[in-house]
């Protein structure tokens, strides 16, 4: 597997964070308040700039441009695993 091939990947899995951040600000049964839905869109918005950005790295093809999309597209995966590892780590268990 190639360098540009992981850069490929991981800009895939922030595409997929993008589009589950769409589906819960969108779909009515996120239960969020408006307030909540302007913010999420605000956020939304700043990942779908941030994306075009990686992307736009990718087309120009050289060793440091590849490098920091990767770099770039790495770190909001990085923040989504752990925002769901304080999660899992903090919800109310019932043992």
């Amino acid at each position: 597997m190639t360098f540009e091939q992981i850069t490929r990947t991981l800009i895939s899995a922030e595409i997929l964070v993008f589009l589950c951040w769409l589906y819960k600000i969108w779909f009515p049964d996120s239960g969020a308040d408006p307030a909540g839905k302007g913010l999420g869109v605000v956020y939304t918005l700043a990942l779908g700039i941030y994306i075009l950005v990686n992307i736009g790295f990718m087309f120009i093809h050289t060793g440091w441009s590849m490098s920091i999309a990767a770099v770039l597209a790495l770190m909001p995966v990085l923040i989504t695993i752990y925002g769901v590892i304080l999660w899992l780590k903090t919800r109310n268990r019932h043992y």
